[in-house]
């Protein structure tokens, strides 16, 4: 993921959060395939994030210290003590200010989503079978399967098992 530094900075505490959620522990501990994960989520959720910020209903959207302070105290009680936060932001790159900095972006952000959606009606799950259900097309993937072995038996008591038809369909399957 090349980022630039402010980016960079909101994408380290977007992985931290993605992994802590997700996977119960520190970016750090992740495995390989669950953090290429967590850096495809935290990839697309800055995607988001950018472009509900830089929407028309992203203005005049200002979040007061006071609610940066409170999420700040939510994600202190979360740590045994100050110096075990202060740890965990160290080792994912963050400090303090920087954290209540993403902590105001990422307020705004679910301000102006809150503020969009105010008006919508709500979505119920039969909503959401009709949706499903009325438009498979948009559900069905191809199937994609990679083959590395091929078993072709050769049976001859049966004539599309023997030893000729066996080389005729390894010749039809390398041609491929």
């Amino acid at each position: 993921m090349s980022i630039d530094l402010v980016t960079g900075e909101n994408a380290r505490y977007q992985l931290l959060k993605v992994a802590h959620e997700r996977f119960g522990c520190a970016p750090a501990a992740l495995s390989s395939p669950q953090r290429e994960q967590a850096e495809r989520i935290v990839g697309r959720q800055l995607q988001l994030e950018n472009a509900v910020l830089h929407s028309a209903e992203a203005c005049g959207v200002v979040i007061p210290d006071e609610q940066v302070a409170d999420a700040w105290a939510e994600i202190a009680a979360r740590y045994e003590d100050p110096l075990a936060l202060h740890k965990a932001l160290d080792d994912s790159g963050l400090d303090e200010a920087g954290l209540r900095q993403l902590l105001a972006r990422e307020l705004k952000v679910e301000t102006v989503l809150q503020r969009v959606c105010a008006g919508l009606p709500e979505i119920t799950d039969t909503d959401v079978s009709l949706y499903y259900f009325n438009h498979p097309e948009r559900f069905v993937r191809p199937a994609t399967r990679l083959a590395r072995q091929i078993l072709i038996t050769v049976n001859e008591d049966f004539p599309e098992n023997s030893r000729t038809s066996a080389w005729r369909r390894i010749n039809l399957i390398a041609e491929r």
